[in-house]
């Protein structure tokens, strides 16, 4: 059966940002978000986003594919503090493939300014077959793989990190910060007697932010003077393209 848990306790997303209860800072999610868009949830320093979200193929309807489906939420950090790091994860999921059927979940994920800090699964591919994973994980952003395919069934609950389980990324003392992805599930193959075929579903997308008492680096400002010899140039550059042009 696939993995249709709700979130406990999580709250209705409203038109503006939720709170953490025991952390400093707030989160707000996407307007454009199709998945695990409607409701937040804190433990402790994390944030856990629900619905679930799957899919399963159903032989009748021809559904080979969700398409690609996107999230994004925004973390600010109360005054007086800042994000040292942030760790992404799903939540559990469970999969089921008939024997002669296939399953592919691809992501590309994104923290932009962020550094990983695991020294693994830089870029590697996985396999155990009939099926495997593959990770390219680079500066702000990666991409990441789950499949099963071959003539033999399978099926089973477990975690699908999309790195190395518990590896943050660093940030370098940031007041707020956007992680996102787009995803897609696409299936076919065999089917069971009941008509349907592989599926899979994911209980929760998680993401761990770790703060620390401070404040971010001021953006530096140019000076009035250095301001003012910039426009010059540029009042100059724009003579000599007006020239041009007569």
């Amino acid at each position: 059966m696939l993995c249709a848990v709700l979130l406990a306790g999580a709250s209705r997303l409203g038109a503006g940002p939720v709170h953490a209860p025991n952390a400093p800072y707030s989160v707000e999610v996407g307007a454009s978000s199709t998945v695990f868009n409607s409701g937040v949830g804190f433990n402790g320093s994390r944030a856990d986003f629900g619905n679930s979200w799957g899919s399963e193929w159903i032989a009748a309807q021809s559904n080979y594919s969700t398409g690609w489906q996107t999230f994004t939420a925004t973390f600010q950090a109360d005054p007086g503090n800042v994000f040292t790091r942030a760790t992404l994860g799903f939540g559990q999921w469970s999969f089921a493939v008939p024997e002669g059927g296939w399953l592919w979940f691809e992501m590309n994920w994104s923290l932009p300014g962020s550094t990983y800090a695991g020294t693994n699964n830089l870029d590697d591919t996985y396999y155990t077959w009939p099926g495997g994973s593959s990770w390219q994980v680079g500066a702000g952003g990666g991409n990441y793989q789950w499949w099963h395919r071959s003539n033999q069934g399978g099926g089973g609950m477990e975690f699908m990190p999309i790195m190395d389980f518990g590896v943050p990324l660093v940030l370098g003392n940031v007041s707020t910060f956007t992680v996102g992805f787009s995803a897609r599930i696409q299936h076919g193959g065999n089917v069971f007697g009941s008509g349907t075929g592989a599926g899979i579903g994911f209980s929760a997308f998680q993401v761990t932010a770790e703060t620390a008492p401070g404040n971010p680096a001021p953006n530096p400002v140019p000076e009035w003077g250095t301001t003012a010899a910039l426009l010059g140039l540029g009042l100059i550059g724009l003579g000599v393209g007006r020239r041009r042009l007569k």
